[in-house]
């Protein structure tokens, strides 16, 4: 799905619930590993998940809205 969204020019990723999608995955490693592999593909990336993943991702200060 990853490399579909990037063919395109001036690509924007829009991942929604990533957990949801892979949920065996333990943490966003396998994300961002994917994402640093085609980051010269996309102009921007942005990952939607539920508040209670935040640890997942390692971050503590993620925008919550």
């Amino acid at each position: 799905m990853l490399l579909r969204a990037v063919m395109v020019t001036d690509a924007v990723v829009v991942i929604d619930r990533p957990f949801q999608i892979l949920p065996a995955m333990q943490n966003a490693g396998f994300i961002n590993d994917a994402l640093k592999k085609v980051d010269d593909t996309y102009q921007e990336c942005h990952i939607y998940d539920y508040t209670w993943n935040t640890q997942r991702y390692r971050v503590d200060d993620a925008e919550k809205s």
